[in-house]
């Protein structure tokens, strides 16, 4: 397990961008445009946008999924492009919407995959750590034998949780990892998912398109807009009116449904 006591890895891109070619004469696509910005050791930041707004694209830079076009992305002073994307991937914890667990193995088997390919531990130890992270992220100890088609969709995504913490991360990516849960399941793991990254000292990067969610489990929102952040802001500063016209549409719900419940309390 990370040690609490040290905090997670700062993270920064300076510069970062990426272009894909066009498809025909006419120009190609900018995905991220220019993105310079530092993400504190120990923080929880979500990226928030609409659809193709570039969040996913900056998120899967930081593991090399995918290469900048120009720039560089730095994890504790260190540049990613300077380490193999294996050994690197190794050091981060990388949680997505569709979870990804191999459908022929189970459940145990799922959570050790980055221990075996690294060779880390024997068998014993690495059933050992299993059980380990079943209990961290509140799954019995008995769904070790169980193969994913078993489990719920929030079962399986704790599994996928499990897994990503496998290797002792101090860095967490997680690309709209409650995308396909349905509310209520969505904000337990959520919560779960907050009380981790602070049980643990990681630093967590999240990607949503929620901004209800971004701000009740965030420390820090960056609004991403056509490749760019154009907002970036706490919570309790978004809800302010501090994100400026660029976020303003997207705070607009969660900002009315804090402000029923401040009346409900205050008429209880």
């Amino acid at each position: 397990m990370p040690d609490s006591s040290k905090p997670g890895p700062s993270v920064a891109f300076d510069g970062v961008t990426k272009s894909y070619p066009a498809k025909s004469v006419i120009g190609g696509t900018v995905a991220v445009d220019s993105v310079s910005v530092e993400i504190a050791s120990g923080s929880f930041v979500a990226l928030v946008g609409a659809s193709g707004s570039g969040k996913s694209t900056l998120l899967k830079m930081i593991n090399r999924l995918i290469e900048p076009s120009a720039g560089r992305v730095t994890i504790a002073g260190e540049a990613v492009q300077s380490v193999e994307p294996h050994a690197l991937r190794r050091r981060i914890g990388y949680v997505f919407q569709n979870i990804g667990l191999f459908p022929h193995l189970s459940v145990a088997d799922n959570i050790a995959i980055g221990l075996k390919l690294s060779n880390d531990g024997d068998t014993i130890t690495r059933a050992r750590r299993v059980a380990e992270l079943l209990e961290l992220v509140d799954l019995p100890a008995g769904f070790a034998a169980r193969m994913p088609d078993e489990l719920s969709g929030g079962q399986r995504q704790r599994v996928g949780v499990a897994r990503a913490l496998a290797t002792a991360p101090g860095l967490m990516l997680m690309d709209e990892p409650f995308g396909a849960l349905d509310p209520v399941t969505r904000d337990q793991l959520g919560t779960a998912i907050r009380a981790l990254h602070d049980r643990l000292g990681l630093t967590t990067i999240m990607v949503t398109h929620d901004m209800a969610e971004a701000l009740l489990l965030a420390d820090r929102v960056l609004v991403m807009e056509a490749g760019r952040i154009v907002a970036d802001a706490t919570p309790r500063g978004l809800l302010a009116g501090d994100g400026g016209t660029a976020a303003d549409a997207l705070v607009a719900v969660p900002r009315e449904q804090s402000r029923r419940l401040i009346a409900l309390e205050r008429d209880t």
